[in-house]
């Protein structure tokens, strides 16, 4: 699966955006984490993880105004994981909004390839 979303990111970053079929999405913070909680909704066992540049300020204040049941720094089998992209290395996750504030091409590399169905890209 991994090998699937490696060649779609490399179409996104060529303009073609799409992920197994489905849209990459491009939000402000607020539809974003609106849409993310909906997708949460209909899969609550899925996997999902909200990916942040380590030193990004505000983002867990952020996330408490909007009610998202979340956790921080640690890694749900099922639930919303809040993480930083060093973090994320390695995991795959059913949907992931990436808050792309200041990311290196690295960064965000990394942080789009979390993903296995849905990506929601944001800045805060």
């Amino acid at each position: 699966e991994q090998h699937a979303v490696l060649s779609e990111t490399a179409c996104c970053f060529s303009g073609i955006c799409s992920l197994n079929g489905a849209d990459v999405l491009y939000k402000d913070f607020d539809d974003a984490i609106n849409l993310f909680k909906d997708l949460y909704k209909e899969n609550p066992d899925m996997r999902a993880a909200i990916i942040y540049r380590r030193g990004l300020n505000g983002i867990e204040t952020e996330l408490r105004k909007r009610k998202l049941r979340c956790v921080f720094h640690t890694i749900e089998e099922r639930g919303i994981s809040v993480i930083t992209v060093e973090e994320a290395k390695g995991l795959e996750f059913g949907a992931v909004v990436v808050v792309d504030n200041d990311m290196t091409g690295n960064e965000s590399y990394i942080s789009y390839t979390r993903a296995l169905d849905n990506l929601i890209i944001t800045s805060l």
